[in-house]
C-alpha cells in the first residue's frame, strides 16, 4: 500500500526536495560490488519502487558515481522511487575484440545486476531497509550499462540462442551467476534503456518486459537502429 502523505503528484513530480543517498552499500559478497542507494528524504511509504541503474563505460571502466547516472537517480528519487547505481564487473579493452570473451563479460555484467535485484529481496524480507515493493523492480542503464540492462529483460530463453552464447553463459556459470542470494528470483517490470542495444533483437517477444528507449541517432558508439557496436 502505497503512502501519498506528500502530494498525489507522485511519481509524476518531484514531490521532495532532498534526497538522502547511502554509498558504497555491498551488494554481491561473492564479489565485493558496491552500490549507491538514494531515497527520498523523509519519505514515509512502506511500499517503495525501484529502479537500478548501470553505468557506461564500453564494460572496461566507468564506476556508480559517473555523473549522468547518479543524476538520473537524485532525479526519480525526488518523485518517489528508491534508485541505486551499481558497479559491475568490467572487463578489459583487448576482450572487447572477441565476440565470445565480451559475450561472457556481458553475461558477467547480467549477474551482477541480478545480483542486485535479489538484494533487495532478501532486504525487503528481512530488515526492510528500503521499504521496497518487490513486484515494482525496473532496471535501466546508459550505453554499455543499457546493453546489460536490455539484456537482463530478455536473455531468459536459451532454446532461442545459438549455442556458442549458450556455451558463454554456461562456462560464466548460468544467467543467473552466484553474486548471492539464489533463494530470489530476479524478474524485473521494466527496462529504462539510454542509447543500449540488444545482441539480437529476437530475443525480445511479445508480452514480455515492457521496455522505453532513448536514443540519438548520431551516436558513434553505439550506433542507432542496427550495427556493429
Amino acid at each position: 500500500q502505497y503512502s501519498f502523505a506528500q502530494c498525489g503528484d507522485r511519481f509524476q513530480e518531484a514531490v521532495f526536495t532532498n534526497v538522502t543517498t547511502t554509498s558504497n552499500v555491498v551488494f554481491s559478497p561473492t564479489y565485493n560490488l558496491t552500490m549507491n542507494v538514494y531515497e527520498p528524504t523523509g519519505d514515509t511509504a512502506t511500499m517503495r519502487p525501484l529502479i537500478i541503474m548501470a553505468h557506461g563505460g564500453s564494460f572496461i571502466g566507468g564506476t556508480k558515481d559517473e555523473a549522468t547516472t547518479v543524476d538520473f537517480c537524485r532525479r526519480f528519487a525526488k518523485h518517489g522511487y528508491v534508485t541505486a547505481s551499481i558497479n559491475y564487473r568490467l572487463t578489459n579493452f583487448f576482450d572487447l575484440l572477441d565476440s565470445i570473451k565480451i559475450m561472457k563479460e556481458v553475461v558477467r555484467a547480467v549477474q551482477d545486476m541480478k545480483t542486485t535485484i535479489r538484494y533487495f529481496h532478501n532486504d525487503a524480507a528481512t530488515g526492510k531497509t528500503y521499504r521496497i515493493d518487490t513486484t515494482q523492480i525496473f532496471v535501466g542503464g546508459e550505453s554499455a550499462g543499457a546493453i546489460l540492462a536490455v539484456h537482463l529483460a530478455y536473455l531468459n530463453d536459451l532454446t532461442e540462442l545459438e549455442t556458442y552464447i549458450v556455451n558463454a553463459i554456461n562456462a560464466e556459470g548460468g544467467i543467473d551467476g552466484i553474486g548471492g542470494y539464489p533463494q530470489y528470483g530476479s524478474q524485473v517490470r521494466g527496462v529504462v534503456n539510454f542509447c543500449g542495444a540488444i545482441n539480437k533483437v529476437n530475443w525480445i517477444d511479445a508480452g514480455e518486459t515492457p521496455i522505453v528507449s532513448v536514443h540519438g541517432d548520431a551516436d558513434g558508439t553505439v550506433p542507432y537502429n542496427h550495427n556493429e557496436v
